[in-house]
């Protein structure tokens, strides 16, 4: 009695096929909440800090799962052909993000200010975006434990760059503009936590 049987090539792709599938979900998971910058903890922070890097990776190991998939199958040709189309605009658009400047990390660390008692510290980090100068503000715990989104300033017009970032008192930071505005940010005196995030210009 014939009995059906899946060959050992075709055992292996499966597993390929399983595996890539189940790194790309990690990948697009893990930039998924990169994008959001759930904040909390420096691990966290350190290992999310280019989504799109994740996004793109995941969308590489998911071309390659369809890649490996199509093998042996009537409408291999077709599905590779579309592969490699979106395998080309995957890579247009690493290289038009890269070109910008927007990929890797948030740029050098320009500052790093301690709030009265020790306990908390503002980092800044001076990059770019496009071809504007942009401003990340982190809070921290000095601990090395928590870590939190303060926002940004983008130069797209002159007044909006950064003069000068100091704390008020033990919870309370101050961000100063070129133009003299001085926004202030009220942060948990425990976490660190920004009660908001500084906003000024695009970014």
């Amino acid at each position: 009695m014939a009995t059906d049987t899946v060959s050992a090539p075709a055992r292996g792709r499966l597993v390929v096929v399983a595996r890539l599938g189940a790194a790309s979900l990690l990948l697009a998971g893990l930039a998924a909440l990169a994008a959001v910058e759930p904040g909390g903890w420096v691990l966290l922070d350190r290992l999310l800090v280019a989504p799109r890097w994740y996004a793109a990776a995941a969308g590489a190991a998911a071309l390659a799962a369809c890649w490996t998939a199509s093998a042996g199958h009537r409408g291999q040709q077709a599905v590779r052909v579309l592969v490699g189309l979106a395998a080309g605009g995957l890579a247009l658009a690493l290289a038009f993000d890269l070109l910008l400047g927007q990929y890797g990390s948030r740029g050098d660390e320009v500052a790093s200010v301690r709030a009265p008692g020790g306990r908390l510290q503002v980092r800044v980090w001076e990059g770019n975006l496009g071809i504007d100068t942009v401003w990340r503000l982190r809070t921290e715990t000095t601990d090395g434990v928590r870590s939190w989104d303060a926002g940004c300033l983008n130069a797209d017009a002159f007044e909006n760059a950064l003069r000068g970032v100091e704390w008020r008192d033990g919870h309370t930071l101050e961000v100063t503009t070129d133009d003299g505005r001085v926004l202030t940010v009220p942060v948990d005196a425990r976490t660190g936590r920004p009660a908001r995030r500084v906003e000024v210009g695009f970014c």
